[in-house]
């Protein structure tokens, strides 16, 4: 939806250029916004912090079966969370609060019922896989 509004904005005032047009507007872990995902949630789950070595000996596809999660040594995509986004703010870009745009989501997914399945039909990371992978790694 920002995104949307500001490219809107842009066209209209016929503003051209290329832009890193990511947020949030200042920085944000990604324990920060896991943290505030489970909050928006009513969620208690536990989070286990795993290097990414060890993700991906388990075989876990990072973006697909992890989504948000790229290692940061990857080839193609590893730092893509730390782009530039001044030049975009400056052009006006904004955001909204984060835990508003989790709390759209989550509702977007329940009335959907992307919830009941897999977000837009993405097949992430199994249930039973997770658990394997968590007691493989909490055993050590």
């Amino acid at each position: 939806r920002d995104l949307a509004e500001w490219s809107v904005r842009l066209a209209e005032d016929r503003v051209a250029g290329v832009y890193h047009a990511v947020g949030p507007q200042a920085a944000l872990t990604m324990g920060q916004f896991l943290d505030e995902c489970l909050r928006i949630a009513g969620n208690d789950a536990e989070l286990v912090w795993t290097p990414d070595d060890e993700v991906r000996a388990a075989e876990i596809e990072g973006w697909t079966k992890l989504p948000l999660w790229i290692a940061e040594d990857d080839a193609e995509a590893g730092g893509i969370f730390e782009a530039d986004n001044r030049r975009a703010l400056g052009q006006g870009l904004t955001f909204r609060p984060v835990a508003q745009t989790i709390g759209d989501t989550l509702q977007w997914c329940w009335e959907s019922g992307a919830a009941a399945d897999s977000p837009l039909g993405v097949q992430t990371l199994s249930a039973e896989k997770e658990r394997a992978t968590l007691a493989r790694l909490l055993v050590r």
